[in-house]
């Protein structure tokens, strides 16, 4: 979003850089749906179009789009000026209004990577895309989970969501009824809230429309991890009620990090040196089993490393991408 490259280097966020892999990999399975190279990817890129870089050499999108909500001539000559890759159409508008402009007959990948909280212009931005986007797509939404009161500091959680969403019913009736929001129900009241907005965009959009034709949803990716900020990413597959099939072929649930529910897969970043990774992935390669020798290594982070492995980014620079 507007200004965040200014604050955040988003090549130097270790489990972002895990989780943009995992996503790739998400991505590919869509194939059964169509050529994954016939996608279109429409992200937030940022100057450093990270997710880009990592994207385009997995997936091979030909066509890409990147949302900044920048209005400044001298700024955007810098978004431009870092594009990786000549295909990228940059698109200098909110994302309430880019989004509007964007045709969406065309089967895309989504990422809406906000850098800041859940608020009514991300469920209004959500809800659009529910209403518009063609079967086979994906939508995948990131947003700050922090909760405090950037004004006075003084405002409880369940105060400040209801200032931020603008609307006291979209937050669950169990949560309103206990007139308080704990630390760790953020979460799973943000993933409701979302999935709810989903769902009554669907409601409406296939009102009166035959049940083969009728739009469904599936979550797959629920994540939370820390890079600094408590973050959350869900992401669905839309499809026509006559595609189920060729849903579960895609094998989303073969993933380790495939969620479909309310428990999220924890991006658990291990505290280790380069030279003890290399020394995991010379020896140890499955958790639980017996190094040939020992290492001088906290077993806890030696597990962590495990579980994320083979979405570790190789850095030849100082940069996660």
């Amino acid at each position: 979003m507007a200004g965040s490259f200014k604050k955040i280097d988003y090549r130097l966020r270790p489990a972002k850089a895990v989780e943009r892999r995992m996503l790739a990999e998400a991505f590919l399975r869509l194939r059964e749906f169509g050529a994954i190279e016939s996608y279109r990817y429409v992200g937030m890129g940022s100057v450093y179009f990270s997710d880009f870089s990592v994207f385009f050499p997995a997936c091979g999108f030909q066509s890409m789009i990147s949302i900044e909500d920048c209005t400044d001539p001298t700024i955007q000559k810098r978004f431009d000026f870092n594009l990786p890759y000549g295909h990228i159409e940059l698109c200098f508008q909110h994302s309430s209004q880019a989004i509007k402009d964007i045709d969406w007959t065309v089967r895309s990948v989504i990422w809406l990577d906000y850098d800041g909280s859940l608020d009514k212009s991300v469920l209004d931005d959500v809800s659009f895309l529910a209403s518009k986007v063609t079967p086979g797509c994906l939508l995948a939404v990131s947003v700050n989970a922090k909760l405090d009161d950037e004004d006075q500091g003084t405002a409880p959680p369940l105060e400040v969501l209801v200032d931020r969403l603008g609307d006291k019913n979209k937050i669950p009736l169990s949560v309103v009824s206990e007139g308080r929001l704990r630390p760790k129900d953020v979460l799973p009241v943000y993933r409701e809230i979302i999935d709810n907005e989903i769902k009554s965009a669907l409601l409406d959009r296939n009102a009166g429309r035959p049940e083969a034709q009728r739009l469904e949803y599936r979550q797959i990716l629920y994540f939370s991890y820390k890079d600094g900020a408590p973050m959350l990413t869900l992401a669905w597959v839309f499809m026509d009620s006559g595609q189920r099939e060729i849903f579960a072929k895609c094998g989303f649930d073969k993933l380790t990090f495939y969620r479909d529910g309310e428990l999220p897969f924890n991006i658990d970043i291990p505290l280790l040196t380069n030279a003890e990774m290399r020394a995991i992935n010379r020896i140890k390669s499955t958790p639980g089993a017996e190094p040939q020798e020992p290492l001088p290594i906290p077993e806890r982070e030696i597990t962590k490393y495990l579980a994320l492995k083979r979405y570790w980014p190789l850095v030849g620079n100082p940069e996660l991408t």
